[in-house]
């Protein structure tokens, strides 16, 4: 090959390789957060390629051998982003990255599950972790409390570790430019706390109903999303005679998503079991002042000044802390929008993360 020629290879730029569940379709975090990275792949020219490591109605080894299929043709210089939560989704990375590490292309796992952290804490678990870590040429975590777990559970070199938060679409991005919400009357009947997650045990949804019991009758609760507690929280509603103040909505689709965020006046997730906690970005882009527990990765991703998380998901505790926030809403609102435009731009963010691929080489 003549000089040119070897020169113009070399400038011709990587293909990435962006692995997860199917983008805004997908039921969770990982969906709704590669959105933005998508769009800033996108406006930054980048050549990249969607694998959807799960499709729909499509079985899952039907999805997997798609996917092989397109990794097939990942070779040299490429770079094969993975995103996984539990231990399934994590093994289904780690095969699927095989061969295109054997071809040489840089495979990097993006770690979005607080399972994984539960997975460090017990020997096994954690001698799994270390083998499947070992596989990978780098790491992706979504705040630095993250990367303080790894590096404290497992060997792994700290420099191939890289912190890349969850960040702000287009529309999020649209919903932070917006007016700011104005102030909320004291008297105002009702008002509107938002609750929107997947309805599980460590999202202590249980704890957000309870809430209202010692909050004045104006405080109404609207629960955004589905799963296994479903039923379970509706008894509980009834059984506190909330029934008349709690809204169960189910699973709000992406494209719906802003409409509910605008309608609404606080955020409450009293969530243990967040990795990062997409819900609270939404909804501190969208003006809602949020009421959360201190709890891991949360404390990294709110900000004293756009909300109060409380030590743990005590209804009391909870009560207190919504109506501290109310009344200092409109200064929280404000600043909660700024904070987010200022922290969780896609375009930034996935700029490090292509320097951190090249380090890498």
């Amino acid at each position: 090959m003549c000089a040119n020629c070897r020169g113009a290879a070399a400038r011709v730029k990587p293909v990435i390789y962006v692995v997860a569940t199917a983008i805004k379709h997908g039921k969770g975090g990982i969906s709704t957060a590669l959105t933005s990275i998508i769009e800033a792949l996108e406006s930054q020219g980048e050549r990249f390629r969607v694998v959807e490591s799960h499709q729909g109605s499509a079985s899952r080894w039907q999805s997997f051998r798609k996917a092989q299929r397109a990794l097939a043709q990942a070779t040299d210089g490429d770079v094969v982003w993975l995103h996984g939560a539990r231990w399934l989704s994590l093994l289904r990375k780690y095969l699927l990255a095989r061969g295109p590490r054997s071809r040489g292309a840089r495979t990097i796992l993006h770690i979005h599950g607080i399972e994984a952290i539960h997975y460090l804490q017990h020997p096994i678990g954690r001698w799994l972790m270390q083998r499947l870590v070992n596989r990978y040429d780098g790491l992706v975590v979504l705040t630095p409390w993250w990367r303080s777990q790894l590096l404290s559970k497992l060997s792994y070199p700290a420099e191939r570790i890289h912190i890349m938060p969850n960040t702000l679409d287009r529309s999020l991005l649209a919903l932070a430019q917006s007016e700011p919400k104005p102030p909320i009357e004291a008297n105002t009947t009702p008002i509107h706390l938002l609750c929107m997650t997947r309805l599980e045990a460590g999202k202590n949804v249980d704890a957000a109903i309870a809430t209202l019991r010692f909050l004045p009758p104006q405080y109404h609760l609207t629960i955004a999303g589905d799963g296994g507690q479903l039923e379970s929280l509706r008894q509980q509603a009834r059984e506190l005679e909330l029934g008349h103040r709690v809204d169960f909505l189910g699973w709000v689709p992406y494209e719906d998503k802003n409409r509910l965020l605008s309608r609404m006046d606080l955020f409450l997730l009293p969530s243990e079991l967040d990795s990062f906690g997409m819900g609270f970005l939404e909804a501190m882009a969208a003006g809602l002042p949020v009421v959360g527990v201190a709890y891991g990765p949360i404390v990294d991703v709110v900000p004293t000044e756009a909300g109060k998380l409380v030590p743990t998901p005590s209804p009391e505790l909870l009560a207190d802390a919504v109506q501290h926030v109310f009344a200092e809403h409109p200064q929280r609102s404000a600043f909660a929008q700024r904070y987010v435009l200022e922290t969780y731009q896609a375009e930034l963010a996935v700029q490090n993360f292509l320097e951190f691929c090249q380090r890498l080489r």
